[in-house]
C-alpha cells in the first residue's frame, strides 16, 4: 500500500501538469494565431464599409480593438487551426465558414455602429472572400505546413488538446485523488497540497522555457510578434494552482489544530 500510495502522489502533479497544458498550449496557438492573421481580416471587412467620412485612425483602432476582443474572434481561429489540421492529417476536403461568426461580432459589437444596408454588405463580402482565405489555407499548406516537423506538431497538438485526451486524463485524476483519500484519509490535504504546489511550480518552469522559445523565433522571423496577452490562461492557471495548494495547507492545519483539540479534551476528561 505504501509503494501504491507514493506512486500515486508522484505521478499527480504529472498529470495536472498535463491538463495544465493542454488548455494554457491551445489556447496560446489559438490567441497567436487569431493576432498574426484573423483578427487583421475581420477587422478589414468591418473597416471596409465604415462611411469614409467619418472614418479616421481612432475609429479603425477602436474597430480592430473590439474585433480582437470578440469571443467569436477565438472561435474563428479555432475553426481555422482545426481545419489546418484536419487537413493535414487526414487530407480532408473541410470547408472554412465564418459567415455566421462573423455576423455575431456584428451584432454584438457594432449594431449600433453600423446601417443595415452596410451590415448585409459585409455579410456578402465575407461569403464573396471565403475562396479567399481557402485558398490561403491550401498555400499555407503547401508551403509552410507541408513538413515533416509540422505534421509531427499538428499529431501532437491534435491528440493533446483532444476531447478524449482531457477526458482519459480528468478520469485518471479524479480515480488518483480517490485512491489517495481512501489510502491517506486526511492527511490526503497534505498530499493534494504539495501536488498543486508542485504543478505550479513546474507550469512555471514551462512557461520560462515557452517565453524563452517564442523570443527565439521573434528574433529569427522580423514579422513575427508574440504579445504577452497569448499567455494569459497559463499565468492565471499557475496562479490558480498556487492558491489552491495555499488553501490546502491552510485548511489542513486547522484540520489538524481540531483534531489536536479534541485529543486534549479527551485527556483533560
Amino acid at each position: 500500500m505504501k509503494v501504491l500510495s507514493w506512486f500515486l502522489r508522484i505521478i499527480l502533479p504529472i498529470l495536472l501538469v498535463l491538463i495544465t497544458l493542454s488548455f494554457a498550449l491551445e489556447n496560446l496557438l489559438v490567441m497567436g494565431v487569431k493576432d498574426v492573421f484573423l483578427a487583421e481580416r475581420v477587422s478589414g471587412y468591418v473597416d471596409n464599409y465604415v462611411n469614409e467620412e467619418e472614418k479616421n485612425n481612432d475609429q479603425i483602432n477602436e474597430i480592430v480593438d473590439k474585433i480582437q476582443q470578440s469571443e467569436y474572434v477565438n472561435e474563428i481561429t479555432q475553426k481555422y487551426i482545426d481545419v489546418i489540421v484536419d487537413k493535414l492529417l487526414n487530407n480532408t476536403n473541410e470547408k472554412l465558414d465564418i459567415t455566421e461568426e462573423v455576423k455575431k461580432i456584428i451584432e454584438t459589437e457594432f449594431s449600433n455602429d453600423l446601417t443595415q444596408e452596410q451590415k448585409d454588405k459585409i455579410y456578402e463580402s465575407v461569403e464573396d472572400n471565403s475562396n479567399v482565405i481557402e485558398e490561403k489555407i491550401e498555400e499555407n499548406i503547401d508551403t509552410s505546413f507541408n513538413n515533416s516537423n509540422f505534421l509531427l506538431f499538428a499529431k501532437v497538438y491534435d491528440i493533446f488538446t483532444g476531447f478524449n485526451f482531457r477526458l482519459i486524463l480528468s478520469i485518471i485524476i479524479a480515480i488518483d485523488i480517490i485512491v489517495l483519500i481512501i489510502l491517506r484519509k486526511t492527511e490526503v490535504l497534505k498530499d493534494l497540497a504539495i501536488s498543486t504546489l508542485i504543478t505550479s511550480i513546474l507550469s512555471a518552469i514551462i512557461f520560462v522555457i515557452i517565453k524563452l522559445i517564442c523570443f527565439v523565433i521573434e528574433q529569427n522571423y522580423a514579422n513575427v510578434k508574440i504579445d504577452d496577452m497569448n499567455f494569459r490562461l497559463l499565468k492565471y492557471l499557475i496562479v490558480f494552482e498556487f492558491c489552491i495548494s495555499i488553501i490546502l495547507f491552510v485548511i489542513r492545519a486547522i484540520v489538524k489544530k481540531i483534531k489536536k483539540s479534541k485529543v486534549n479534551k479527551k485527556d483533560v476528561l
